[in-house]
């Protein structure tokens, strides 16, 4: 039972999500992220500018349209942050009205569903680091990874944290929880061993 609900909850979700990935092939659907997005270094280093330098290199050099770019770009991160999503309420499928109430909750998931203004916004990027580094902790958390591995991951997590701030400065409030969270595994983890030895 507990399968089939988890299952249909995630089909109904990409259901959801494949009209809005289908229209926004053909028409951009947040206006006001397409325009930031066109920031760009060619001017010299500007704040935001990341995203725009990478849309006009894969236009000029690819031939890939900055559309295009951009809508493939948002499927893709959405599309990650849907499986991450539910990859880490998995936890909860044996307890179906608190899994219901967060798969289809409008303020978590579905919110750029419920409201395109928050489609293709770039707030998604902090979105899928925070939701990757869940899944990091679970791992953990589960003895599936090693604390070694860990520390591996943070170098590439701070390192994409950092690249995500050259695309949009917002994603800099992201930077206390992985912090917060990477100190309190690592300290948590140091404590085992010391009282181990």
């Amino acid at each position: 039972m507990e399968n089939r609900i988890y299952k249909f909850s995630y089909l109904f979700i990409i259901v959801c999500f494949s009209s809005i990935f289908l229209i926004s092939l053909f028409k951009v659907i947040n206006g006001w992220s397409f325009s930031q997005a066109n920031l760009n270094y060619f001017g010299g280093f500007v704040k935001r500018g990341l995203f725009g330098t990478l849309m006009y290199f894969f236009e000029n050099n690819l031939k890939v349209s900055r559309e295009i770019f951009f809508s493939s770009f948002f499927i893709i991160i959405t599309s990650l942050n849907i499986y991450l999503f539910f990859r880490i309420i998995k936890i909860f499928k044996y307890k179906y009205l608190l899994f219901i109430y967060l798969a289809f909750n409008p303020a978590l998931l579905l919110f750029s569903f419920n409201d395109l203004g928050g489609y293709q916004r770039f707030d998604s990027i902090s979105i899928f680091l925070i939701l990757l580094h869940i899944i990091m902790i679970q791992k953990i958390h589960n003895q599936k990874i090693s604390i070694n591995y860990y520390n591996k991951f943070l170098y590439i997590l701070y390192f994409l944290t950092f690249l995500s701030i050259l695309i949009h400065e917002i994603q800099i409030f992201s930077l206390p929880f992985h912090i917060i969270i990477s100190m309190q595994v690592l300290k948590k983890k140091i404590n085992k061993l010391v009282h181990f030895c």
